[in-house]
């Protein structure tokens, strides 16, 4: 799953590149979404294979997100988390509140990942959480045309 691969590294190369653009609404095919001022859009939307990646961090870098949604098959998810896990050295997925859910201490860095899947859809969202989670907020007021792919908090 080449999108599982891109949001471990864009994570990773987030928290250590100064952010280069001024916030705004975000608006993609699948989800829109509201960024608090003192967060900007870094990366993104990208387009790559059907699926859609975008980068936030917070201005004093107190925290950053990488959101990915994409096409999928049924069980993507439960494989997504599983990869994201071993490859973050995270902690064993586990399903609550209709996503699968870990957390992860990356060089110091703790994190949390939600992976949902909108199976009538099709579609898979990968939301990582690095920093200080309480000022990623702002992502559980996702708003998208595929309910199943909103996040809730954990």
């Amino acid at each position: 799953m080449a999108f599982l691969r891109f949001f471990t590294l864009a994570t990773l190369l987030l928290l250590i590149t100064p952010a280069q653009t001024g916030a705004a609404p975000l608006s993609t095919n699948y989800f829109s979404l509201d960024t608090p001022a003192d967060w900007v859009i870094v990366q993104g939307p990208k387009k790559e294979k059907g699926a859609v990646h975008v980068l936030l961090g917070q201005k004093d870098h107190k925290c950053s997100t990488t959101l990915t949604v994409g096409p999928c098959v049924p069980g993507d998810a439960e494989k997504a988390a599983q990869n994201g896990s071993k490859t973050l050295g995270g902690t064993p997925p586990a399903a609550r509140n209709g996503q699968i859910e870990f957390t992860f201490d990356k060089n110091g860095v703790k994190g949390h990942v939600i992976v949902r899947e909108d199976t009538q859809a099709k579609l898979l969202l990968v939301l990582i959480i690095a920093g200080d989670a309480k000022q990623a907020d702002f992502v559980y007021a996702m708003r998208s045309p595929y309910k199943n792919l909103v996040p809730r908090r954990p």
